[in-house]
Protein backbone atom coordinates (compact mmCIF):
# COMPACT_ATOMS: atom_id res chain seq x y z
CA UNK A 1 0.00 0.00 0.00
CA UNK A 2 2.94 2.35 0.54
CA UNK A 3 4.39 1.95 -2.98
CA UNK A 4 2.30 2.18 -6.13
CA UNK A 5 2.87 0.19 -9.33
CA UNK A 6 4.55 -2.72 -7.52
CA UNK A 7 1.37 -4.67 -6.97
CA UNK A 8 1.18 -8.38 -6.25
CA UNK A 9 -1.57 -10.92 -6.93
CA UNK A 10 -1.42 -14.05 -4.77
CA UNK A 11 -3.51 -17.16 -5.35
CA UNK A 12 -3.09 -18.98 -2.05
CA UNK A 13 -4.20 -22.55 -1.41
CA UNK A 14 -4.67 -21.50 2.22
CA UNK A 15 -3.46 -22.74 5.56
CA UNK A 16 -4.57 -25.77 7.57
CA UNK A 17 -3.59 -27.72 10.65
CA UNK A 18 -0.65 -29.90 9.67
CA UNK A 19 -1.47 -32.76 12.01
CA UNK A 20 1.75 -32.03 13.91
CA UNK A 21 1.74 -30.21 17.20
CA UNK A 22 4.11 -28.86 19.80
CA UNK A 23 3.57 -29.99 23.37
CA UNK A 24 3.61 -26.88 25.53
CA UNK A 25 2.97 -28.90 28.67
CA UNK A 26 1.00 -32.00 29.69
CA UNK A 27 -2.32 -30.23 29.14
CA UNK A 28 -1.63 -27.90 26.21
CA UNK A 29 -0.55 -28.53 22.65
CA UNK A 30 -0.01 -25.97 19.87
CA UNK A 31 -0.91 -27.03 16.32
CA UNK A 32 1.72 -26.45 13.65
CA UNK A 33 0.12 -24.74 10.66
CA UNK A 34 0.76 -25.87 7.08
CA UNK A 35 0.80 -23.25 4.36
CA UNK A 36 -0.49 -25.16 1.35
CA UNK A 37 1.35 -23.19 -1.36
CA UNK A 38 0.63 -20.19 -3.58
CA UNK A 39 0.95 -18.82 -7.10
CA UNK A 40 2.32 -15.27 -7.13
CA UNK A 41 2.29 -12.59 -9.83
CA UNK A 42 4.50 -9.71 -8.69
CA UNK A 43 5.20 -6.54 -10.61
CA UNK A 44 8.90 -5.68 -10.75
CA UNK A 45 10.57 -2.26 -10.71
CA UNK A 46 10.78 -2.30 -14.53
CA UNK A 47 7.05 -3.00 -15.02
CA UNK A 48 7.47 -6.66 -15.92
CA UNK A 49 5.62 -9.40 -14.03
CA UNK A 50 7.49 -12.14 -12.14
CA UNK A 51 5.57 -15.40 -11.73
CA UNK A 52 6.58 -17.53 -8.74
CA UNK A 53 5.37 -20.53 -6.77
CA UNK A 54 5.55 -20.64 -2.99
CA UNK A 55 5.94 -24.28 -2.06
CA UNK A 56 4.03 -25.70 0.91
CA UNK A 57 5.71 -25.64 4.31
CA UNK A 58 4.92 -26.37 7.92
CA UNK A 59 5.69 -23.59 10.38
CA UNK A 60 8.20 -24.55 13.02
CA UNK A 61 9.27 -27.64 11.03
CA UNK A 62 12.27 -26.52 9.02
CA UNK A 63 12.49 -23.34 7.00
CA UNK A 64 10.27 -22.53 4.04
CA UNK A 65 12.10 -22.73 0.73
CA UNK A 66 12.45 -19.57 -1.35
CA UNK A 67 9.79 -19.08 -4.04
CA UNK A 68 10.35 -21.03 -7.25
CA UNK A 69 10.63 -18.66 -10.21
CA UNK A 70 8.50 -19.67 -13.18
CA UNK A 71 9.03 -16.80 -15.63
CA UNK A 72 9.10 -13.04 -16.14
CA UNK A 73 6.68 -11.47 -18.63
CA UNK A 74 5.68 -8.11 -20.00
CA UNK A 75 2.13 -7.45 -18.78
CA UNK A 76 0.66 -7.74 -22.27
CA UNK A 77 2.24 -11.18 -22.72
CA UNK A 78 0.21 -12.81 -19.95
CA UNK A 79 -2.65 -14.64 -21.65
CA UNK A 80 -5.24 -17.00 -20.10
CA UNK A 81 -3.41 -20.14 -21.37
CA UNK A 82 -0.28 -18.98 -19.49
CA UNK A 83 -2.26 -18.64 -16.27
CA UNK A 84 -3.64 -22.18 -16.73
CA UNK A 85 -0.07 -23.49 -17.20
CA UNK A 86 1.06 -21.64 -14.09
CA UNK A 87 -1.80 -23.17 -12.10
CA UNK A 88 -0.84 -26.61 -13.44
CA UNK A 89 2.77 -26.00 -12.33
CA UNK A 90 1.55 -25.00 -8.85
CA UNK A 91 -0.59 -28.12 -8.54
CA UNK A 92 2.27 -30.32 -9.77
CA UNK A 93 4.68 -28.85 -7.20
CA UNK A 94 2.14 -29.16 -4.38
CA UNK A 95 1.35 -32.75 -5.39
CA UNK A 96 5.05 -33.67 -5.39
CA UNK A 97 5.46 -32.07 -1.97
CA UNK A 98 2.41 -33.84 -0.54
CA UNK A 99 3.35 -37.19 -2.08
CA UNK A 100 7.05 -37.12 -1.15
CA UNK A 101 8.41 -40.66 -0.95
CA UNK A 102 11.98 -41.16 0.23
CA UNK A 103 11.98 -44.65 -1.32
CA UNK A 104 11.53 -43.12 -4.79
CA UNK A 105 15.05 -42.85 -6.21
CA UNK A 106 14.06 -39.98 -8.53
CA UNK A 107 13.15 -37.83 -5.53
CA UNK A 108 16.06 -38.76 -3.25
CA UNK A 109 18.30 -35.76 -2.80
CA UNK A 110 22.07 -36.05 -2.58
CA UNK A 111 23.29 -36.93 0.86
CA UNK A 112 25.54 -34.64 2.78
CA UNK A 113 28.94 -36.11 3.59
CA UNK A 114 32.05 -37.42 1.92
CA UNK A 115 30.25 -40.21 0.03
CA UNK A 116 28.32 -37.65 -2.03
CA UNK A 117 31.45 -35.67 -2.94
CA UNK A 118 32.96 -38.22 -5.30
CA UNK A 119 35.66 -39.33 -2.84
CA UNK A 120 35.03 -42.93 -3.92
CA UNK A 121 36.35 -42.03 -7.37
CA UNK A 122 39.57 -40.61 -5.94
CA UNK A 123 40.66 -44.05 -4.69
CA UNK A 124 41.41 -45.20 -8.23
Amino acid sequence: EDIENLETIILSLGSVKSGLFQKVNDNIQRDLIKSSGALIYQQLFNGKIAVMINLPFIEGYGEPRPPKNIAIYRPEEIEPPFIIRHLEALLKEVTLWEDYDDDDQQQVQKRIGYRSTGVENLEQ
